[in-house]
This record gives structure tokens, sequence and C-alpha cells, in this order.
């Protein structure tokens, strides 16, 4: 086993001699003030939200936030939250347009909620970039940036097991808000009212057929089974 392993690592070398050159660390990172992990439980079950707590709680002392995920499945409770964050702070939250989504339960019941978010008065902005956002992050003012695995939804505060960095940094904050600023203007801006607004690179893209069908029988199932979502 030993000789296999010195064998495939002489291979290595030879196909990605990047990986075994001495990097400088110093140069290709950024000087934070403080770095916080936040967790959920980790034991497999039904979990108290303590991290959405967290994270509401963070949100709160700021005046200006960003919410990015690629979608939005929330609760009774969460809705609370969010009226009481958009209460004192102004808040954007950047989610995939159903054009663009890569989890039909999470567009379907973003088709089915969009009033109750909207009404929290939470803006929104639906991107629409070449391909499905990805991205987990929440930006409070211009020093902390929150980045893990937390994706705005039921399963992530009750059920998944969901870690958080919360960084303290003014630099990588403006880098993330860079990001956010660019998939801003790949979206379509919902305001709490209903009206909309196409962001400066935003070009509409239409459903097919066939998924507007799919999308419409999933949008009653939906409906059904949305306490597993």
């Amino acid at each position: 086993k030993m000789n296999a392993l010195l064998e495939y690592c002489k291979e290595l070398k030879e196909t990605c001699p990047q990986a075994f050159t001495n990097t400088d660390y110093e140069k290709h990172t950024i000087e934070t003030n403080q770095i916080t992990l936040l967790t959920s439980q980790t034991e497999p079950v039904n979990k108290k939200p303590n991290l959405w707590y967290m994270l509401h709680q963070l949100m709160l002392q700021g005046e200006q936030v960003v919410i990015q995920t690629p979608y939005i499945i929330c609760g009774k409770d969460m809705y609370k939250d969010l009226e009481e964050l958009c209460a004192t702070t102004d808040t954007e939250l950047i989610i995939n347009a159903v054009e663009n989504g890569a989890n039909p339960w999470g567009c379907t019941d973003y088709l089915n909620q969009k009033k109750k978010i909207r009404k929290t008065g939470i803006k929104i902005y639906e991107f629409l970039g070449g391909q499905s956002g990805h991205t987990k992050t929440i930006l409070v003012d211009d020093r902390l940036s929150i980045v893990g695995s937390f994706n705005l939804d039921m399963r992530s505060v009750y059920l998944d097991t969901e870690m958080m960095l919360a960084v303290d940094c003014r630099q990588l904050n403006g880098a993330l808000r860079d990001d956010a600023e660019r998939d801003k203007e790949m979206s379509r801006h919902v305001y709490p009212d209903g009206t909309y607004e196409d962001g400066a690179a935003y070009q509409p893209r239409e459903l097919s057929f066939g998924k507007k069908v799919y999308y419409g029988i999933l949008r009653v199932v939906t409906i059904l089974i949305r306490h597993l979502l």
C-alpha cells in the first residue's frame, strides 16, 4: 500500500506540479479582526432554531443587510423574524429567479409564497445569470460577512446541521458586496408593493411550455407537503 501511495504521489507531481510548490499564504489571504464559527446542533434530530436565532440577532445589529441564498422557504416564525428585521433594517434578498433555479421545490414554493415574502418588507432580487446561483452569505453593514452552508429555508433552520463563519473584515465584506451588486444588476427587482424593475444587465428568459406545466403541477403538490421541504 505504501508503494502504491508513493507511486501515486510521483504521478501527481508530474500531472499537477503546482500543488507541490511553496505558497505565500499571506499574499493570498487578508487580515480579519475576528472569525466566529456559528453552528446548529450536530445530532440527527429535529433541532431548535439556534443558528437562525444567532443569525437573526446579528442582522438586527445592522442598518443594512444583504441576504443571498439559492431559494427561500419560510415557516410562520421565520416570516415574523423577517418582518421584525425589515422594520428596523434596510434588508435585501438575492435569490434565483424561477427561470434560473435548480431546486424545483424552492421555485414552486416561491411562486406560492411570493406575496407573503414581499409583505415582510424585504426587497427581493430575482437573479437570472448564466447559471443557477448557489451563494449563501449574509452581509451586515460594511464589516460583518457571514458565509457557510445555511439556506434560508426550514430544513436549514429546524433539521439539517449547518455551519456559518461570521467574519469581521471590511475588505472581505467589500469584495462580497461587489459580487452581490453584480448579481443584482442581473436580477429583476421585486418591491414590497409588488412592482418590478429590471436590473441594468437583466435579460428576461421565458420558461418552456413543459416547465410551466411541470411547475404548475408542483405548485399544488408543494402545498400538500410543504412541511417536509
